[in-house]
């Protein structure tokens, strides 16, 4: 559990994985979905919930996701 929580602090490249996983949860959110691809919206969701539970960084994906 330690090694998945520091592996998913790293840097990649020049983003922090806090940037990362905002900026495709904002890409979901503003796609959206239809009727059909709802139930899999929300699946995508939940496993970037729960990837936003091992990063240290809370701050900076909140500060990405609000601009």
């Amino acid at each position: 559990m330690l090694a998945f929580q520091t592996f998913m602090n790293l840097d990649v490249g020049q983003h922090t994985m806090a940037e990362l996983i905002s900026t495709n949860t904002d890409k979901l959110l503003r796609k959206g979905g239809s009727k059909e691809n709802e139930a899999q919206l929300d699946d995508t969701l939940d496993q970037q919930v729960a990837l936003f539970s091992y990063l240290v960084d809370k701050d900076m994906f909140i500060e990405v996701y609000r601009n």
